[in-house]
C-alpha cells in the first residue's frame, strides 16, 4: 500500500513500502508510471525543486521542474536522486526505523523521523550534519514550517535543548511501529 506521496508542481510522487517502488502521476491522477524499483520499504518521499536558468522559463515550466530533487525515506536510509528516478545516491544511511520526512528549502535542510531510534532529526541536503533535534517516543510524522521571507526557522522549530549527535544503528531494527496511533482528543 501507499506509505507516502508528494504533490510538487505538475506531478504527485507516491511510494509503496509493500510494492518497494517510487511512483509519479499528473496532478489529475492521470499517467501512473513507475520511477523506481527496488527500494527497501520506502516510507516518505519529498521534492526539491531545481533551479530555472533560462530567463524566459516561467515557475511552472517543465525544465526547470525537471531540475529538481526528490529524497525518497527508507526504514534504513535517505536516497536522493533525480525526478525521472535515475542517479539515485544514499545522503542519510544506518537508520534504525525511518518514518517520515519534510525539507526546509530556504535554509537547505532535510528533517525526518526515526521510530527506534525516538527521535527527530535534521541534516543537510547532501546528508552531512545529521544532529538530533528532538528526542520524541517512536515519532511518526515530522512536518517543517519556515517563513520564506527569513533565513531562521519558525519559532516553534527551535530546540529547547542543545542537539546531540545522532546514534548510529548496527542491526536493522527489531522493534516495528505497533498499534494505531492514539486519537487526539476532540474539542
Amino acid at each position: 500500500g501507499i506509505t507516502g506521496l508528494c504533490a510538487a508542481a505538475l506531478y504527485v510522487y507516491i511510494v509503496s513500502e509493500s510494492e518497494g517502488a517510487l511512483y509519479r502521476m499528473d496532478v489529475d491522477g492521470d499517467h501512473l508510471y513507475v520511477l523506481k524499483r527496488g527500494l527497501d520499504k520506502p516510507e516518505a518521499v519529498t521534492y526539491e525543486p531545481g533551479a530555472i536558468t533560462r530567463p524566459w522559463t516561467a515557475p511552472g515550466d517543465v525544465t526547470g521542474f525537471k531540475a529538481g530533487v526528490l529524497y525518497v525515506l527508507t526504514q534504513k536510509e535517505i536516497v536522493r536522486m533525480n525526478t525521472a528516478g535515475k542517479n539515485s545516491e544514499v545522503v542519510v544511511q544506518d537508520l534504525e526505523y525511518g518514518y517520515d520526512l519534510t525539507i526546509d528549502i530556504p535554509l537547505g535542510k532535510l528533517f525526518f523521523s526515526d521510530y527506534n531510534a525516538s527521535g527527530i532529526y535534521v541534516a543537510d541536503l547532501d546528508g552531512q550534519g545529521v544532529t538530533l533535534v528532538r528526542e520524541v517516543a517512536h515519532p511518526r510524522a515530522v512536518c517543517y514550517y519556515a517563513s520564506y521571507a527569513s533565513t531562521s526557522p519558525a519559532p516553534s522549530q527551535v530546540p529547547t535543548k542543545l542537539p546531540t549527535p545522532r546514534p548510529t544503528a548496527t542491526n536493522w531494527p527489531s522493534v516495528p511501529p505497533t498499534g494505531a496511533p492514539t486519537p487526539l482528543p476532540t474539542p
